[in-house]
């Protein structure tokens, strides 16, 4: 698995949050990677080292802030409401 696939695989495994909060994660994993490489690595080398992408969401999820899943939320109630009307 090469970057862009390991990071829109994870992506796909963070669709219930914030999505500046996501984007913050993936940048994070991105150069990750990218330092990776840079030390000589494949990005499927990268890919493998950084581990297994589920545990990268996990841990991911359990280090989202709660505020901003809550704001986020919230946010999501008040545009449904909105449409509604």
């Amino acid at each position: 698995m090469n970057k862009s696939e390991y990071i829109e695989a994870l992506k796909d495994m963070l669709t219930d949050f914030p999505a500046d909060e996501t984007e913050r994660f993936l940048l994070y994993y991105s150069e990750m990677i990218d330092d990776r490489v840079d030390d000589g690595m494949t990005e499927e080398e990268a890919c493998l080292s950084i581990g297994d992408i589920e545990a990268a969401a996990k841990q991911i999820k359990s280090e989202m802030p709660m505020s901003a899943i809550v704001k986020s939320n919230v946010k999501a109630k008040v545009e449904n409401e909105r449409e509604r009307r």
